[in-house]
C-alpha cells in the first residue's frame, strides 16, 4: 500500500467521522503545507523566506447554507480563469482554492479584493485564510478542477476597501456565466 493510499483513507475516515471535535483532531494528523509562503523555521509567522505567489482559500458548506449552487460551485469556479485548482477540502464539507496572485506583496489586499467578489455573488470565503501562514491539511478529491494556464489575481482593494468589478449576475439568482477575462466570474 502506498503512503497516499495511506493519505486518502486518513481523510476518507475525517468525512466519515460525525464529531467535530474528533475530525479535528484527525485532520491535525494530516500533513500539511503552507500554500503561500516557503518559510525557514518555527514558528512559521517568524521565518518567510519567500511568497509562493498563490492565496489558498476555503469556501465551506457551514458558512455558505444559503447558496442554493454550493453543490456545484465547483462547476462555476471553472469560468474563473485565475483559478489554479479546485478541490474537496479534507471534510469533504467544502473546497479549497488555489489562486495565483500578481503581487505577493498585496497577499492581504488581494485576499480582500476576492472576499469582497465572492461575497457579492454570494459566496463567503473562509476569513482565516487571509493569513501567509495558513496551513492547509492534504486532503483528497477524485476530480479537482486544475488549470495549469490559471492567470494570476490582478484585483487588490483599495484604502476604502472597494474593488472594481464588471457587472455580473449573482449565481444564487441564475445559472448564467459572464465569461469576461481577468475577472472572478461566476
Amino acid at each position: 500500500m502506498g503512503r497516499y493510499q495511506l493519505e486518502w483513507q486518513k481523510v476518507e475516515k475525517i468525512r466519515n467521522e460525525p464529531n467535530k471535535t474528533k475530525r479535528k483532531a484527525l485532520k491535525l494528523k494530516l500533513p500539511a503545507v503552507t500554500p503561500s509562503g516557503i518559510f525557514y523555521g518555527m514558528p512559521v509567522m517568524h521565518g518567510l523566506v519567500e511568497h509562493t505567489g498563490l492565496i489558498c482559500i476555503d469556501i465551506d458548506a457551514q458558512d455558505n447554507q444559503d447558496s442554493c449552487y454550493f453543490h456545484c460551485l465547483k462547476d462555476y469556479l471553472k469560468c474563473m480563469d485565475c483559478v489554479a485548482y479546485c478541490g474537496l477540502s479534507a471534510s469533504g464539507k467544502g473546497f479549497f482554492l488555489i489562486i495565483p496572485i500578481a503581487n505577493p506583496k498585496h497577499h492581504q489586499r488581494h485576499f480582500k479584493a476576492l472576499q469582497i467578489e465572492f461575497a457579492a455573488h454570494g459566496i463567503t470565503i473562509d476569513a482565516q485564510c487571509r493569513e501567509i501562514t495558513r496551513m492547509r491539511s492534504a486532503s483528497y478529491d477524485p476530480t479537482p478542477y486544475i488549470n495549469l494556464n490559471a492567470v494570476p489575481y490582478t484585483h487588490t482593494t483599495k484604502k476604502r476597501n472597494s474593488v472594481k468589478r464588471n457587472q455580473c449576475v449573482n449565481i444564487n439568482q441564475t445559472r448564467a456565466f459572464c465569461p469576461v477575462q481577468n475577472t472572478v466570474l461566476f
